[in-house]
C-alpha cells in the first residue's frame, strides 16, 4: 500500500484539478445509447418476423401448387362433378373415374420419369385444367346436352392418354430388356 499512496501523493494536484463527470449527462448518454439499440433490437425483430411469415405464405403456397400439379391426382378432387348438374350422368361419370384411378394406380405415376414423358403429364394436367374450368363455369354459360358430354370426353381423353402412356412406359421397359439381354 505504500506505492499507491506514495503515487496518489504525487499526482494529488493532478487529481484534484479533475472535475467529477457530470451524473446527468452520462445517464442521459446511457439512456440514448440503450434506445438506439432498443430501436434496432425491435427493427431486427420485425424483419425475422417477416421474414419468417413470407417463408410460412411460400411453403404454404409451394405445397398447394405441389399437391395442385400433382402427376398422380386428378386435380379434381375440390371440384364439383358432372353429375352433380346432370345425375342422368352419374353411372357413366363413375365408371369413366374409376377406370382413370385404376389406370393410374397401374401406372404409378409417382415413379415415373417426368423427363422423358413429360408431354404425357403436361397433356393431363392441361386436360384436367380445362375440365375444371369448364366445369366452374358451367352455371354462367348453362347447363345443356352438349356442354355436359364434352365434360364427359375428358374423361374419354384422359384414359386414352392414360393407355398411351402405359403403352410407352411398357415399350421402354422392353427396349431395357432387350438392351440387358444384348450385353
Amino acid at each position: 500500500m505504500d506505492d499507491l499512496e506514495r503515487l496518489i501523493g504525487e499526482h494529488r494536484s493532478a487529481l484534484d484539478t479533475v472535475e467529477s463527470p457530470n451524473a446527468d449527462r452520462g445517464w442521459a448518454s446511457l439512456q440514448t445509447q440503450l434506445g438506439k439499440r432498443r430501436a434496432e433490437t425491435r427493427v431486427r425483430r420485425l424483419r425475422w418476423s417477416l421474414g419468417a411469415v413470407a417463408s410460412l405464405l411460400l411453403l404454404v403456397a409451394a405445397s398447394w401448387w405441389w399437391t395442385a400439379t400433382k402427376p398422380g391426382s386428378g386435380g379434381l378432387e375440390n371440384s364439383p362433378l358432372v353429375s352433380d348438374y346432370a345425375p342422368e350422368l352419374y353411372a357413366e361419370e363413375r365408371r369413366y373415374l374409376a377406370s382413370i384411378e385404376e389406370k393410374q394406380a397401374g401406372l404409378d405415376l409417382e415413379r415415373v420419369d417426368t423427363t422423358l414423358f413429360a408431354p404425357f403429364l403436361e397433356e393431363l394436367r392441361l386436360i384436367d385444367s380445362l375440365q375444371r374450368s369448364d366445369l366452374e363455369g358451367l352455371p354462367q354459360v348453362g347447363v345443356n346436352d352438349r356442354s355436359l358430354r364434352a365434360l364427359i370426353r375428358y374423361y374419354h381423353i384422359k384414359l386414352q392418354l392414360l393407355e398411351r402412356l402405359e403403352d410407352e412406359l411398357h415399350e421402354q421397359q422392353k427396349r431395357r430388356q432387350r438392351q440387358d439381354q444384348s450385353i
